[in-house]
């Protein structure tokens, strides 16, 4: 029998995939605070969760369709959705997951769409990727 604890706040970590225009495709592992199903339905009925778009072409699109402080307020409901990473600084220490470090991180185009799919993809229960 499946077990499930509905009192607890749903966590689950997820590998994602970014292409730097430098080093080429990176996999990033991120631990989400997942979405619920009213957030979900949500993003699908505001376009959020279509990925037919490329990487950084999704995150202009919605630079342009987005007033600056609605984008800046959706960038910080993702960031707190982000509760670790292993993602390095230049020395190659791991990057501290502060709501700092998080929003800079979100301001890179080739990295926000893809963790802002890997939310969507992770609390939909989307196949596994590692």
């Amino acid at each position: 029998m499946y077990r499930i604890n509905l009192s607890e706040t749903r966590e689950a970590d997820w590998t994602i995939t970014a292409t730097d225009p430098e080093h080429g495709k990176v996999k990033i592992k991120i631990r989400y605070l997942l979405l619920d199903r009213d957030q979900i339905a949500e993003r699908i009925l505001g376009g959020l969760g279509d990925d037919s778009e490329s990487d950084v072409g999704r995150f202009e699109a919605l630079r342009r369709t987005l007033s600056r402080e609605e984008m800046e307020r959706r960038d910080l409901e993702l960031a707190e959705r982000i509760v670790d990473w292993d993602l390095g600084n230049e020395a190659g220490e791991k990057l501290p997951c502060t709501m700092p470090n998080k929003l800079a991180v979100l301001k890179i185009p080739f990295l926000f769409e893809p963790i802002d799919k890997g939310l969507f993809d992770a609390s939909r229960g989307g196949q596994r990727k590692n």
